[in-house]
């Protein structure tokens, strides 16, 4: 039952968190919003949650293995996408300039993510 709470949690929040930002980017009417930018971010870190969580709580499945992969090979080609697209984004706002900030974290995030998780993996 805690599994369930900790993987489902974190979409919740997520999911929410994202539909309120695009809605104030709306509300604020910004040019060329990054709606689709901040979609991946918030898919990338937190399948980057998802994973420090599970590693962290030690309910494990098969399915982790996908998650590495997503988390090691696709999201960090995602972010550079990200990062690449918002630096030759016109009318850069306050957010444009967040996402650029995220997506070009994310590598550091990655790195920290990885080394908690393999702490708690291997105690």
């Amino acid at each position: 039952m805690l599994a369930f709470f900790i993987i489902l949690l974190p979409i919740i929040i997520g999911v929410t968190w994202f539909f309120i930002l695009r809605d104030q980017m709306r509300k604020e009417e910004i040019p060329n919003p990054p709606e689709s930018a901040f979609f991946l971010i918030f898919l990338c870190y937190g399948a980057l949650l998802l994973f420090t969580l599970i590693s962290i709580f030690g309910s494990y499945s098969p399915l982790i293995f996908i998650g590495i992969l997503f988390i090691l090979v696709i999201a960090p080609i995602l972010m550079y996408t990200v990062r690449k697209d918002l630096e030759n984004a016109k009318g850069k706002s306050k957010y444009h300039k967040t996402a650029l900030f995220l997506s070009t974290s994310y590598f550091l995030f990655l790195l920290s993510g990885l080394f908690i998780s393999f702490v708690f993996l291997w105690n």
